[in-house]
């Protein structure tokens, strides 16, 4: 990992290779891996996260209150715009 032009937000490359740079801090998240949720709720991200899939069923207050975006694999972000995240976090 490594800093961009700004210095400030990281630039990463994922599984693929592809590098990915995030020229601010997510303020609108969709969380596609229940792991991934549970963290986002601890580091108490619930401002920012506005959707999680079916299969994100802890913390259980976010799964009776946010947003359903579907499966990891039939998702339905489109149906919640203007959401638009910026981020989805996915394994």
């Amino acid at each position: 990992m490594y800093f961009g032009a700004n210095r400030c937000m990281p630039v990463l490359k994922d599984q693929t290779g592809r590098t990915i740079s995030i020229d601010k801090i997510p303020h609108r998240i969709i969380s596609l891996v229940p792991s991934q949720t549970e963290l986002l709720f601890d580091l108490g991200l619930n401002e920012e996260v506005l959707g999680i899939t079916k299969f994100c069923v802890h913390p259980d207050e976010w799964f009776h209150t946010k947003k359903r975006v579907g499966g990891t694999k039939q998702l339905k972000i489109g149906h919640h715009s203007p959401a638009s995240p910026r981020s989805h976090h996915c394994q």
